[in-house]
């Protein structure tokens, strides 16, 4: 075998390295997509601590702290209610909401909550059980692993839920008909798993950002009060 043919497929074998390097290298997103998980329809909602728990992966039953955001569509005329109170409309009649926030207590205690929650009514029926079929996509930041203040995570919230919100504003997504509250959005249609999950991983890389540093908490409170004024 000639010098010259030796030199191209060394050139070939180390432009070919490289590639897979890059591919091997290239970060994952934190961000987890789990809708499919909670949209099983081989889970049973109705069960509760470790019958509930123990339905999932065990890298599921793992995520205790983070962050959420999840897409609610409601393909009826009678529009989605929660328990609060007399309860508040979370998803309209025949409407789309982003819902966002933080769980401390666990992923699965926390949607079994909005599987308890969430429920239609008319004007002579309740309709329960209808978590499953209303959810269409969840995706979740885990914070588990490092040992957050709960302030830390209040915080967090606030930067990630308001960030949401300014984003469906700016892609003209924000329904428009609600006050300042920010956990819970109608949009006049539904954001994609596209759009979404490069917005959260900018937001995510923030947060760990922030999270690994002293006071980054602090001073990613003060960049979103200061980022609402503007």
């Amino acid at each position: 075998m000639g010098a010259t043919t030796i030199a191209t497929l060394s050139a070939l074998l180390v432009r070919r390295a490289t590639r897979e390097d890059a591919v091997i290298k290239k970060p994952a997103s934190p961000i987890l997509d789990l809708t499919q998980e909670f949209k099983s329809t081989t889970v049973d909602w109705t069960l509760t601590g470790e019958s509930l728990h123990a339905q999932f992966a065990e890298t599921v039953r793992r995520l205790r702290v983070g962050l959420y955001s999840s897409l609610y569509s409601n393909t009826s005329r009678f529009p989605i209610y929660d328990r609060n109170g007399p309860g508040k409309v979370i998803v309209p009649a025949n409407g789309n909401t982003l819902k966002s926030g933080k769980f401390e207590q666990g992923l699965v205690a926390r949607k079994r909550l909005n599987h308890v929650h969430l429920h239609r009514r008319g004007p002579d029926h309740v309709e329960d059980g209808i978590f499953r079929d209303s959810l269409q996509l969840l995706l979740v930041l885990n914070l588990s692993h490092l040992g957050l203040q709960r302030t830390e995570v209040r915080a967090f919230e606030t930067f990630w839920n308001r960030s949401l919100k300014s984003f469906l504003r700016d892609e003209c997504l924000a329904d428009g008909s609600q006050d300042g509250r920010s956990e819970s959005r109608y949009v006049t249609r539904p954001p994609t798993r596209r759009q979404l999950q490069p917005l959260l991983s900018d937001l995510a890389d923030r947060i760990l950002a922030a999270a690994a540093s002293r006071g980054g908490a602090s001073r990613l409170r003060a960049e979103t009060y200061s980022m609402e004024r503007m």
